[in-house]
């Protein structure tokens, strides 16, 4: 009897091992947690490259997806300007803070096969990218995740890459 319930025992351990195994290697569960940006790339229509214009050669940003399919983006350009008051800005300061933010949350979408994710923006900085659909291409390199924006924002800039580490 001993023996049945041990051997039962490990049956069932055995098959949830394997089970969470499969499940770690989804694209899915990769994308949970917090990831820190690395580098970002801008390819402009005259084929130079150089950062995101937005983000500055040394961007900042952290990118969260959890486990109940939210997320949260947030992105700065850590040159901007300080503020000559730390309660409040005059109309330049705060232009020039807003033109180096950017922060966007709502849910995700992950279509593992076709290699995109979707961004479902709730909550944005700008009023208009409320309600949009933000597809991303993705591939993960180690603790990596590499992501293109796949719809053009119709400006010089034709291709971005943001590369993303996984924050331990």
């Amino acid at each position: 009897m001993k023996s049945t319930t041990l051997l039962l025992a490990m049956i069932v351990f055995l098959t949830t091992a394997n089970e969470l195994q499969a499940e770690g290697g989804k694209s899915e569960s990769r994308f949970l947690g917090t990831w820190r940006l690395v580098t970002t790339e801008a390819t402009y229509r005259n084929g130079t490259k150089g950062p995101h214009p937005t983000l500055g050669p040394h961007g900042k940003a952290y990118l969260i997806y959890t486990p109940d399919h939210h997320m949260c983006a947030v992105l700065m350009n850590p040159g901007r300007p300080n503020w000559n008051s730390s309660s409040a800005a005059t109309e330049p300061e705060a232009k020039s803070a807003v033109d180096g933010f950017y922060a966007y949350c709502g849910t995700f979408e992950v279509h593992e096969e076709e290699h995109y994710v979707v961004h479902n923006l709730e909550v944005a900085l700008t009023p208009n990218d409320v309600g949009e659909h933000w597809r991303r291409s993705f591939r993960f390199s180690g603790d990596r995740l590499i992501l293109r924006p796949m719809e053009s924002n119709g400006d010089d800039i034709v291709d971005v890459t943001l590369t993303w580490e996984r924050v331990h």
